[in-house]
């Protein structure tokens, strides 16, 4: 096979647009215009949050870990509304708080966690996070993904 017989579309990847790209450029008309000096650099429009973000998320601040022959993936933090955020996405496990240890500092938040035991719930985040994860949380989830498939 020569190269003047390769087709360049044959090379063409489809770029991936995500729904929340779309529903924002239909609402581009509608929405009055505001200027980015105006906006809270934190606040996220509505409805915008989604799988990567959660991903993002655990990547910074939750944990996989196995206890015996239990396992345990979750999050801890001081941002209710946030955790909140990445229970509406995940749609399973526990959000339980406040929490404030008796050997913090009065001054310091109280902390939230969300958490699931469950097998197959941690699974299912799994693979969903899978492609966002950085090597060491990668390494934790081949962990959890070979104990899974095997029944360990």
């Amino acid at each position: 096979m020569t190269s003047s017989s390769l087709k360049p579309e044959q090379f063409t990847l489809p770029i991936y647009v995500h729904p929340w790209y779309e529903e924002l450029k239909k609402q581009e008309n509608t929405t009055p215009c505001v200027s980015p000096s105006l906006q809270k650099l934190s606040e996220e429009p509505p409805g915008l949050k989604s799988i990567e973000w959660a991903a993002g998320l655990y990547e910074g601040e939750g944990w996989l870990t196995r206890h015996k022959n239990r396992w345990e993936l979750a999050i801890k933090m001081t941002d209710l509304d946030v955790l909140q955020d990445f229970y509406d996405i995940v749609r399973c496990g526990t959000l339980r708080g406040p929490y404030h240890v008796p050997s913090q500092k009065a001054h310091y938040k109280p902390s939230y966690i969300w958490r699931t035991y469950n097998k197959q719930n941690i699974f299912t985040i799994v693979a969903e996070f899978y492609p966002f994860m950085g090597k060491r949380r990668l390494q934790k989830f081949n962990e959890f993904l070979h104990h899974y498939q095997h029944g360990c």
